[in-house]
């Protein structure tokens, strides 16, 4: 079982969750990265802070932080979804 915020690998499913609420998450999580990601290219990445990540989003800061330890996590995982995509090529 893998904790949902040391999960890495964002397609791995969450021990204990049905269905309904996996495909949740997942959703939840690439409308996160789709966000940031739009962002990285508006705005670069250092200026971005997580209001403008919310409003992006328009996921709140709390349904944000369920799925992640800080702003830095974030990154990383637009980073590690950028190495995936990259790979399958």
């Amino acid at each position: 079982q893998v904790p949902k915020k040391a999960s890495m690998n964002l397609n791995a499913p969450i021990g204990g969750t049905t269905m309904k609420q996996e495909e949740r998450r997942k959703q939840t999580i690439r409308l996160l990265l789709d966000a940031t990601k739009e962002l990285i290219r508006e705005k670069g990445g250092h200026s971005i802070t997580m209001k403008d990540i919310m409003d992006q989003s328009g996921l709140s800061k709390g349904s944000i932080f369920h799925y992640v330890k800080s702003e830095d996590e974030i990154f990383v995982w637009v980073l590690q979804d950028r190495l995936e995509n990259l790979v399958q090529f």
